[in-house]
C-alpha cells in the first residue's frame, strides 16, 4: 500500500506514518510538506496511490490545493483531512462541493491517534485499486467485481464477480479513454489479488513467501540458460552463494518486504531482474577484487531498489521497449529513489549505484574510475536488459558483448573474461 501523508511540520508526519505502520507494516508512505509537493507527488504516483492523510493550513499550498488534486485525479481512494481547523476546512472545501463525499473524513490533530486509525480502517475498505485493463482477459470469468470511473466523478459498476467480457470490448474501451479499471478494496483483499502497491490477477498462494525462496526458484529457472551458454559455473555458484548468505541478512528489510509485497505479472520480471542484475554485480566485485560485505549490500539494495515504484509492464517497456527517453521525468523518478533511500539508511554508495542504474542506459551518466561499484552496475545492467531482451538465446553475439562492454565498462577485459 502507498500512503501520501502532507504536512508542514516534520514532526507531525513522522507521528502518522507511526501510527499507520501499526496498522500497516509493509506500506510505502510518501511524504509531502506543501500542497504543491504533494500535488507533484499525487500526480507521479496517481496509479499507486491507496490513501492521503494531508493537513490544511501549510505554506506554499494549503490542504484544499491537495483536495483538488485528489478531487481530479484519484478521487477513488480515501481521503483523511487532519486539522486542528475542522470547522473552517469544511466550510472552505464543501461549500465549493456539496456532494458528501464517501471517502472523505475530517479530523482534529491531537495527541491521541486511535480516532485517526479507526477512521483509516474505516475509509480504506471503501476505496477502489487501479487496475490495468493489459490485466484482464476477454471471454474469461473474473473473479472480482470491476468498476469504472466517469468524467463525473461517478463510479459505477462494469462487470459484476463471474462475467466475462466479449472479445473486442477492452479494445472499444480503449477507444473511449478508459485505460483502468476500479476494483474495491474489500473485493481485492479476499479475492486472491496481489495487493497493494499493483493488484495482479494471480493467486495468492502461489507467489514467493520470502526472498529466499524468490532466489531458489530464480536459480532453478536461470541456472540452465546461463551456466556455460554465458557465464562460467564456478564464478555462478560461487556468486549464487554470496547473495543466497546476504539476502539471509537483508531479509527482514522493509525494502525486501516492499519488493515481495508489490505483485508481479510478465513472469515476475522485476523481481528475477534484480535478482539476475545482483549475480552479475556479485561475479563482478568478485572479478574486480571487489568483494566485501558492505560493496555486496550496496549493489544489492541498489539492484532491488532502482525498480521500486515500477510495475512489471513499465521495467518491461523501459528496458526492453525503450522509447523517447524523457530526461526530467526520470530525473525526478531519481530524485524520489535517493530521498527514500537516504531515509532507509541505504549504503552510502547507494546513490552513486542507483543514478547508474536509472540514467546510464540512456547514455547520461559516465561512471569515473572512482565509482567503480556504479560501473559494474551499469554495465552488468545492460547485459542484463540485453539477455532479458533475447530471451536467453545464444542471439546475443561475442561482438554485441563487446559493444557492450566498450560502451559501458572501461574495462573491457572485465566483461569479455564474464561472459565467454
Amino acid at each position: 500500500m502507498v500512503i501520501l501523508v502532507v504536512d508542514d511540520l516534520r514532526d507531525m508526519r513522522e507521528l502518522v506514518i507511526a501510527s499507520l505502520q501499526e496498522l500497516m507494516p509493509n506500506a510505502v508512505f510518501i511524504e509531502a510538506q506543501s500542497g504543491t509537493e504533494a500535488s507533484e507527488k499525487i500526480e507521479k504516483f496517481e496509479d499507486r496511490l491507496s490513501f492521503i492523510v494531508c493537513d490544511f493550513h501549510m505554506d506554499n499550498g494549503n490542504g484544499d490545493v491537495v483536495f483538488n488534486k485528489w478531487k481530479t485525479t484519484c478521487f477513488h481512494i480515501p481521503f483523511i483531512l487532519l486539522t486542528s481547523e475542522v470547522a473552517e476546512a469544511r466550510g472552505v472545501l464543501l461549500r465549493k462541493n456539496p456532494n458528501l463525499w464517501e471517502r472523505l473524513a475530517f479530523l482534529h490533530k491531537s495527541g491521541d491517534f486511535e480516532e485517526l486509525k479507526n477512521t483509516f480502517e474505516r475509509l480504506l475498505r471503501k476505496g477502489f485499486l487501479k487496475l490495468s485493463k493489459s490485466l484482464i482477459e476477454e471471454e474469461r470469468s473474473l473473479n472480482i467485481p470491476l468498476y469504472l470511473s466517469l468524467s463525473d466523478k461517478k463510479i459505477i459498476r462494469y462487470c459484476h464477480q463471474g462475467d466475462t467480457i466479449p472479445k473486442g470490448k477492452l479494445e472499444k474501451l480503449n477507444e473511449k479513454g478508459l485505460d483502468s479499471f476500479l476494483v474495491p478494496v474489500k473485493e481485492a483483499l479476499s479475492s486472491g489479488f496481489v495487493w497493494p502497491l499493483k493488484p495482479v490477477h494471480v493467486e495468492t498462494r502461489d507467489n514467493p513467501q520470502s526472498i529466499e525462496e524468490s532466489f531458489k526458484k530464480f536459480k532453478d529457472l536461470h541456472h540452465d540458460v546461463l551456466i556455460n551458454d554465458f557465464v562460467d559455473p564456478e564464478k555462478f555458484n560461487k556468486a549464487t552463494t554470496l547473495i543466497d548468505y546476504d539476502l539471509k541478512r537483508l531479509s527482514e528489510t522493509k525494502l525486501f518486504s516492499w519488493v515481495l509485497e508489490k505483485g508481479f505479472t510478465e513472469k515476475n520480471y522485476v523481481l528475477n531482474h534484480s535478482l539476475l542484475l545482483s549475480t552479475f554485480c556479485i561475479m563482478g566485485l568478485l572479478e574486480m577484487d571487489l568483494n566485501t560485505p558492505h560493496n555486496r549490500k550496496s549493489v544489492i539494495e541498489s539492484c532491488f531498489f532502482h525498480d521500486l515504484f515500477k510495475s512489471d509492464k513499465e521495467a518491461i517497456e523501459q528496458d526492453l521497449y525503450p522509447k523517447e527517453f524523457d530526461r526530467k521525468k526520470q530525473q525526478v523518478y531519481l530524485l524520489q529513489l535517493l530521498d527514500l533511500a537516504k531515509e532507509m539508511g541505504l549504503s552510502q554508495d547507494s546513490d552513486k549505484i542507483l543514478e547508474a542504474l536509472c540514467m546510464g542506459l540512456h547514455g547520461h551518466y559516465n561512471p569515473t574510475v572512482n565509482h567503480k561499484l556504479a560501473s559494474i552496475a551499469l554495465s552488468l545492467h545492460k547485459v542484463s536488459n540485453e539477455l532479458y531482451s533475447n530471451a536467453f538465446t545464444k542471439e546475443l553475439s561475442n561482438e554485441a558483448l563487446e559493444n557492450i562492454s566498450n560502451q559501458y565498462f572501461q574495462n573491457k577485459k572485465f566483461l569479455v573474461s564474464l561472459f565467454k
